[in-house]
């Protein structure tokens, strides 16, 4: 930012006595500035910071701090754009929204159900725990959400290993009956 006294006339800026008070104003005026340029951040909830807690507070989200400030941000505007009905769009969004990736979502409105899928991702992709419970509060409660990844066969052994550390309490594989796996092409091992 340029000195304020270039701001001025050029009569002004040649007198020492409006120099020096410019000069002893100066520190204080920016300071206001970026307390000011800091005030009007937080109005934006992509780009605030301590004020975040505000947006969480009024939007009813329990206020978690030691949190990175990406994911309470993002929880803010999962729970913005919530405030309408739930459609499949809300619901992509809000998916790329918390991990960052491209997601897909099958809708099956027979069933109640849809899924999201992470193609592009191998393995689990992170922010899926904040996901799910944004989901959660924005969702409708007759509606069951399900979650399909992609993994190479050294992957899938590993990813085991990892749901059962997470401490998971099921892990769920799809087709449930066996029948149904052998109609889509599945083989015996």
């Amino acid at each position: 930012m340029r000195p304020f006294i270039s701001r001025y006339p050029k009569f002004l800026a040649g007198s020492p006595e409006f120099c020096d008070i410019q000069q002893a104003l100066e520190p204080e005026l920016l300071e206001l500035w970026a307390a000011w340029e800091s005030a009007l951040a937080q109005l934006c909830a992509e780009t605030a910071t301590w004020g975040l807690r505000f947006w969480e507070s009024t939007l009813g989200i329990p206020v978690d701090e030691g949190k990175d400030l990406a994911v309470r941000r993002s929880r803010v505007r999962v729970k913005l754009l919530g405030v309408d009905v739930t459609t499949v769009a809300l619901v992509r969004s809000s998916a790329e929204i918390y991990t960052g990736l491209h997601a897909e979502v099958i809708e099956y409105p027979q069933e109640f159900r849809f899924e999201i899928g992470f193609g592009d991702f191998q393995g689990i992709p992170p922010g899926l725990r904040d996901l799910t419970a944004a989901l959660r509060e924005i969702l409708p409660a007759h509606l069951v959400m399900g979650y399909w990844f992609t993994y190479t066969v050294e992957e899938a052994l590993s990813a085991g290993c990892m749901a059962f550390s997470e401490s998971r309490p099921q892990l769920e594989v799809w087709p449930h009956v066996w029948g149904e796996a052998k109609e889509a092409g599945a083989s015996a091992y």
